[in-house]
């Protein structure tokens, strides 16, 4: 969303005397327009803001002479930050990302849209696309970019793609406790879709009880009106304890409000009515269900819905199938927890006739004291299901010692590189391969190497 100057100023409530620091300090500046934000100096553009942000392995500011050369307009920077020779305007602030913050909160109490915010472990990405796409059509709306909802990516996205729509569909994640709370700040939801919650990030938790509250956070706005929870997260006293008046549930079982079942591609959701979908894998069954009671709940109709749902599609990376040489790769690469490995495995697709499955595997992360046991869990299944196990990770030697103990072929690699050349010699065509695993080993990068 374009801003100018002053109004950022305002946002981020710089104080008048500081003005003369920052290198705008005349009527001229502050009427300058920002047509884009980053905080990544490689994507910068002429008249955009860069947010000076710093990591573990890097600082922003090291990047500023690119960010000019680029054509930055102004930097956002920390208060201790030391001018330099050319750099541009400057606004100083305590803390870099915390002004991307209120300058993202700034934008949705101007514009007071309706905000629905999805949260729980699974799904949260799809089935906010699905919701997006259900809506389209119905009412003018804005959703977050791809899987843009941490505390950066989703400031981000909304100052960089928001443009005034009446509606925004928001994913909002966490890792840790009071994450979700500061995204409710910057913008909090009058409509609520909590998927199923499970043990993702239970590292840094002391209990599955602690990280359910923690989501729970997504209520704290005080502002929700209704509700769409899946029936397995509903169970949690916890939950029940946050819900508004108004809430429904569903799931792929019996009992739910929204209570559906599968017949290949078609979702039959009781008392509503039949949905043909573009695809038949469960998970995404279960979060066309999300999407549909959702939609449903916002006053669209079953007809409208009905017109929507074959064009249902997720992201890149979110069991992405493709074939290459008469091998179907499904690329889940995107992240891995300990459900959504198992939701991957049981939709795999058959192989052709003589054709053999493989999992090309990365482990699982932050789960702490459960590592071991989700990693067992993930061995036992694999086994039902592949024929080669390929895996990276150190916390993947319980699955290979599993397959060991029955004879079955599973390899530990150190790297990608490796894995790789091993994976070219094992397919074959009919072969289908899937390729899981956590974010950290980036496994996409296999089919650039196969």
């Amino acid at each position: 969303m374009k801003l100018f100057l002053h109004q950022i100023i305002e946002a981020l409530a710089i104080k008048e005397q500081l003005l003369n620091i920052t290198g705008i300090n005349t009527s001229r500046q502050l009427n300058t327009s920002i047509a884009s934000y980053h905080f990544d100096s490689r994507d910068v553009e002429e008249e955009g803001l860069f947010f000076a942000l710093k990591g573990k392995s890097f600082d922003g500011h090291d990047f500023l002479p690119d960010v000019w050369e680029r054509g930055a307009t102004c930097a956002i920077v920390d208060e201790r930050y030391q001018k330099r020779e050319g750099d541009r305007s400057l606004i100083y602030v305590k803390d870099v990302q915390s002004a991307l913050q209120k300058l993202a909160q700034y934008v949705v109490e101007e514009m007071k849209p309706k905000v629905i915010g999805i949260t729980g472990t699974c799904g949260k990405t799809t089935t906010k696309e699905f919701l997006s796409c259900l809506l389209t059509g119905h009412t003018d709306h804005y959703k977050s970019f791809s899987s843009a909802n941490s505390q950066v990516a989703m400031p981000h996205s909304i100052l960089n793609y928001y443009q005034g729509e009446k509606v925004m569909v928001l994913e909002m994640a966490m890792t840790e406790e009071g994450n979700i709370r500061n995204l409710v700040k910057i913008a909090s939801p009058h409509f609520v879709v909590m998927t199923k919650v499970h043990y993702g990030h239970i590292a840094f938790f002391n209990s599955i009880e602690e990280l359910v509250e923690a989501k729970c956070e997504i209520f704290s706005g005080k502002k929700v009106e209704d509700a769409v929870i899946h029936w397995d997260t509903f169970a949690y006293e916890g939950v029940k304890r946050h819900l508004p008046e108004k809430y429904a549930t569903y799931g792929l079982v019996d009992g739910p409000d929204f209570s559906g079942r599968c017949e290949e591609n078609r979702l039959i959701v009781d008392q509503v009515g039949t949905f043909e979908l573009p695809f038949t894998e469960s998970h995404f069954m279960e979060n066309a269900l999300a999407a549909i009671g959702a939609a449903l709940k916002l006053g669209v109709s079953v007809e409208h819905i009905q017109s929507r749902v074959g064009e249902l599609k997720s992201i890149p990376k979110r069991f992405e199938k493709f074939e290459r040489d008469g091998v179907l790769f499904v690329n889940d690469a995107f992240n891995a927890i300990p459900l959504a490995v198992e939701m991957a495995f049981r939709n795999v697709p058959s192989p052709k006739k003589g054709g053999e499955r493989i999992a090309v595997f990365g482990s699982m992360k932050e789960l702490g004291e459960y590592t071991e046991m989700f990693h067992s869990q993930v061995g036992k299944l694999g086994m039902e299901v592949f024929d080669h196990f390929l895996c990276v990770g150190d916390e993947c030697q319980t699955i290979v010692d599993l397959f060991a103990k029955e004879n079955r072929s599973a390899q530990l690699f150190s790297d990608l590189d490796t894995l790789s050349v091993v994976l070219k010699r094992v397919m074959k065509e009919g072969d289908v391969v899937l390729v899981k695993g956590s974010k950290s080993h980036a496994l996409w990068e296999v089919f650039d190497r196969i």
